[in-house]
């Protein structure tokens, strides 16, 4: 490529050099023009004075003597001057003696002269005789044409700007070629060696410049360039290296995705499929050449055009506003005309470059199948097809109703499996699941179909045995029978996997009707009975009995006191502290809830939260150590104690998460309190998830869009726990101390650890490992990469007082 003239650097330097000299120039002429101009304007004004002076004498004499051919010699002396241009002598009565002028000539710079000012310019003259200085006998005028004087000055002018001028140019033409040899040349030599340079392979090429240039900036440039061509090189070879693996990669992401059992495919605005896996393409029972550049009206009859016109505006409604949309649940005919159930995720996707909808569909059509079934079987356990805990208080309560008013006695057994944690955690819940569906058959097995048998939850067994006497000593007497031969039942072996297992059951019974005792009251009395049959040794079932009563009483006691400490505020938080495993900084606490009782002291929760939870104070009681909770953080945060990236663990209990106006109350006391919502981590657990996993995820996301987080606390413990951990909005896990207690010790812990800080490693969650108590502990946690830890390793659970102490010794963590 040739440069125009007007375009090389070399020319717009010189023309900028014009410019700047020529403005340069006209102003430094203009300065030695304008004071040349004064410099001649003060001779002039002191020649013409001299002049003026030396006519005067005579001119007095003419006017004197009245001598007109001495006052004609007078004026034609003074117009001998050339810039002369009038002279006029007058005496005392008015009458010109002498008088002349010269003709208007024409001039080229009268203009200039007319701009500095009066081409004529009068100089009056009074005459005077010396000795008569009051006497004036005449006047003489003389007009200067200041055009004529200033004629020298003029031509000094034009040859100072001709010169300026003359000198400009020659400047420019000697920066032209100096700027042209200098930095036009060289650059258009550094171009043609650039230009030689292949982009997509450089090889050994590179910029050539005379070493003339080493040092300066040209050089410098090409020095640059050359490094440029040489990272260019090493970029292409590794480019050319990386597309290699990139290519290897798509083929074995290919292979990946066309093995994943749900429909993956991308589709362009108008419709057509881009990209599909082999799932979609055995969906539609074709190749998958055959799919791509098709849409779904075309590949079989059957779809109707609304599902095909639906499909085509979601898509394009990705595309066009760049959304994510997620469609929980719509239909699509198969190409055997099959109703199929889908759930998609349809998010916005550059397929080579071309807009596009990226497309995952899950086939959910026996999922909600199963879904409708078991929404028809609301009131049966998923696990065993037994009665669950609701079906199971409207059949006590109607059995109650009617014993009292058919004046029988009927019996509620409570039944609870011995040790069945063990089983889970060393055999895993796999064989606890088939253990309680056997303990569920045989019971169903070995009861008549009048006794109602249902499990309340876990390992927990319940059954309604109606209509056993007419005494309570009769009823007592059949409920021992059909107590007896549950316990043999239960007792007998089963196998799972050709193993064998063996299994015992606590059993408690309280039989109805008792005076005024309701459903609430007897189930009390059942689990009062249990509780005595495990204290006893286990395997055995014990009949409440009056004496029990005291159990019931005490109970109930710590019951009231309880409300009266709801009531006056004793509850209080200890916090123990959660710790980085790296640096060992504080990053929070979880808030642990303690009753200072009056003349027990400090009781620990194990004894008063069952009371608690049972009894429903804990809507009231939650309500208030949050809001403790709450205020406690917000005075830390404002001493500068708490800092902004720490957060309080709070428990929440199933029943108070599941208050319809849980997430109003948690935000009037943030608002109260004006806590930052993100120093605020609430604990659930399992049992709060699975009990309604819709309503727990919407009001989790209520929450977090405020800032507060979830942690998801024990986890590890339940068996659902894994099936609802990818949905749930959390944002930490908590890793149940039973695990982490033997992790040095037993391999089963330390797998499971492991494998729990990998998966939220994956999921991107953080974890906090509790009951960590050894050094041993740490390291273990530190080498397998876990975010916090808590446990008296670092500090027990405190008291605030002391918790603030802890938290203001702490070094502030440099942002």
């Amino acid at each position: 490529m040739t440069l125009k003239f007007h375009r090389r650097i070399s020319f717009k330097l010189a023309r900028a050099g014009v410019i700047l000299a020529f403005i340069l120039g006209g102003l430094l002429s203009s300065i030695q023009v304008y004071f040349d101009y004064l410099s001649h304007e003060k001779d002039f004004r002191d020649f013409i004075e001299r002049v003026l002076q030396a006519a005067r004498p005579p001119a007095v004499r003419a006017v004197h003597t009245l001598d007109a051919r001495l006052a004609e010699e007078v004026v034609t002396g003074l117009m001998q001057y050339d810039y002369v241009h009038q002279v006029l002598i007058v005496d005392e009565l008015g009458q010109t003696l002498a008088e002349g002028a010269k003709p208007v000539a024409d001039s080229n710079t009268g203009w200039i002269t007319s701009s500095i000012g009066a081409i004529y310019r009068t100089y009056p003259i009074a005459l005077q005789m010396e000795s008569y200085h009051q006497l004036q006998t005449g006047r003489m005028e003389v007009v200067v044409n200041m055009d004529k004087a200033l004629e020298p000055f003029f031509n000094r002018a034009y040859y100072v700007l001709i010169i300026g001028i003359v000198r400009n140019m020659v400047l420019v033409l000697l920066l032209f070629i100096a700027f042209y040899y200098m930095i036009t040349r060289p650059l258009i030599s550094l171009a043609a060696s650039f230009s030689e340079v292949n982009p997509e392979d450089p090889g050994d090429r590179r910029l050539r410049l005379p070493r003339s240039h080493d040092g300066d900036e040209l050089g410098y440039l090409a020095q640059i360039g050359n490094q440029f061509l040489e990272t260019l090189q090493k970029r292409l070879e590794e480019r050319r290296e990386a597309e290699e693996t990139l290519r290897d990669s798509e083929r074995q992401t290919r292979q990946i995705i066309d093995t994943v059992p749900h429909l993956i495919y991308a589709k362009d605005r108008n419709g057509a499929f881009v990209f599909v896996n082999q799932a979609l393409a055995s969906f539609y029972d074709r190749n998958i050449t055959e799919i791509e550049g098709t849409d779904h009206h075309s590949l079989h009859h059957l779809i109707s055009n609304l599902e095909s016109v639906r499909f085509d505006n979601e898509d394009r409604e990705v595309i066009d506003k760049q959304k994510v949309m997620f469609i929980p649940e719509h239909g699509l005919t198969d190409i055997y005309g099959r109703r199929r159930i889908l759930q998609s995720n349809k998010i916005p996707f550059r397929f080579f470059g071309k807009p596009c909808a990226l497309i995952v569909s899950v086939d959910i059509t026996d999922r909600v199948e199963a879904q409708s079934r078991v929404e028809q079987l609301a009131f049966h356990d998923p696990l065993t097809g037994l009665p669950n805990r609701n079906l199971f208080y409207d059949r006590l309560t109607m059995d109650i109703a009617r014993s009292r008013n058919h004046g029988a006695y009927g019996a509620l057994l409570l039944i609870d499996l011995d040790n069945f944690k063990n089983i889970n955690d060393s055999l895993g819940h796999s064989v606890g699941d088939e253990l309680l569906r056997n303990v569920a058959k045989n019971l169903r097995n070995c009861l008549d179909e009048e006794i109602t048998v249902g499990r309340l939850g876990g390992d927990e067994f319940t059954v309604i045995m109606p209509e056993l006497g007419r005494t309570p000593e009769e009823a007592e007497q059949n409920a021992n029978l059909i107590a007896a031969k549950v316990l043999s039942e239960l007792s007998s072996p089963f196998f799972f996997n050709t193993q064998e297992f063996t299994v015992t059951a606590s059993m408690g019974v309280a039989l109805y009707p008792d005076k005024d005792a309701n459903t609430e009251v007897i189930l009390r009395y059942a689990d009062t009975a249990l509780f005595q049959a495990k204290h006893e040794g286990r395997n055995k079932m014990t009949i409440f009995k009056a004496e029990m009563a005291d159990a019931v009483s005490k109970r109930l006691s710590i019951e009231n006191e309880l409300r009266t400490a709801v009531k006056d505020k004793a509850l209080m938080f200890y916090y123990q502290p959660q710790v980085s495993v790296t640096d060992g900084r504080i990053i929070g606490a979880e808030a642990l809830i303690r009753w200072n009782h009056p003349q027990r002291g400090l009781i620990t929760p194990d004894e008063f939260v069952p009371v608690l939870e049972n009894s429903n104070l804990i809507l009231t009681a939650g309500l208030d150590m949050f809001t403790q909770a709450c205020m406690q953080v917000k005075e830390w945060l404002d001493k500068g104690w708490w800092e902004e990236d720490m957060r309080v663990a709070i428990n929440v209990s199933p029943k108070q998460f599941y208050q319809p106006e849980f997430v109003e109350q948690i935000i009037e006391i943030l608002q109260a309190t004006r806590l930052p919502a993100h120093c605020i981590e609430l604990e659930v657990t399992e049992s709060v998830v699975i009990q309604n996993v819709k309503d727990t995820i919407n009001k989790m996301l209520s929450l977090k869009g405020l800032g507060v987080r979830f942690s998801l606390d024990d986890f590890g413990t339940g068996y659902s726990s894994l099936s609802y951990l990818k949905r749930l909005p959390v944002d930490c896990l908590k890793i149940d101390r039973s695990f982490v207690t033997d992790i040095n010790s037993d391999v089963n812990d330390a797998a499971i650890v492991s494998t729990i800080l990998a998966m939220a490693a994956h999921l991107d969650l953080e974890v906090v490992a509790e009951g960590v108590e050894t050094v041993e502990h740490l390291e273990f946690l530190k080498e397998n990469e876990c975010d916090y830890y808590q446990g008296y390793l670092f500090s027990k659970p405190l008291p605030a007082a002391e918790m603030g102490e802890l938290l203001r010794l702490q070094p502030k963590n440099p942002k």
